[in-house]
C-alpha cells in the first residue's frame, strides 16, 4: 500500500473508532435533545469525512483488499443509517411527549 494510502488508512481508522461512541450516546431515550443534535451534526461530519478518505482509499487498493475495504465500509455506512434513524426517532419523540 503506498504512503499516502497508509495514510488515509489511518485517518479512517480513528474516524471509525471515534464513531461508534459518539453514536452510541444517542442509545438512551432520556438522553436531551440538544445534545442528540449536536451528536448527529458531529457524527455526519465524520461520515462524510470517512466517505472521502474511503473514495480516495479504494482507489489504492486491488483485488482482495478493495473487495474487503468495500464490504467493511458498507458496514459502516449501514450502523451509520441505522444510528442517525434510531437518534432522529429519539428526538421526534421527545417533541410529541
Amino acid at each position: 500500500m503506498a504512503s499516502a494510502a497508509k495514510v488515509r488508512s489511518k485517518k479512517l481508522a480513528a474516524n471509525k473508532a471515534s464513531f461508534e461512541p459518539i453514536v452510541g450516546r444517542t442509545r438512551g431515550v432520556s438522553a436531551d435533545v440538544g445534545e442528540i443534535k449536536e451528536q448527529i451534526s458531529l457524527t455526519e461530519k465524520i461520515y462524510h469525512e470517512s466517505d472521502a478518505l474511503q473514495g480516495e482509499l479504494l482507489l489504492d487498493l486491488d483485488g482482495e483488499e478493495r473487495q474487503s475495504a468495500v464490504e467493511d465500509w458498507s458496514k459502516w455506512r449501514k450502523l451509520f443509517r441505522q444510528r442517525k434513524s434510531r437518534a432522529c426517532a429519539i428526538i421526534e419523540e421527545a417533541h410529541g411527549n
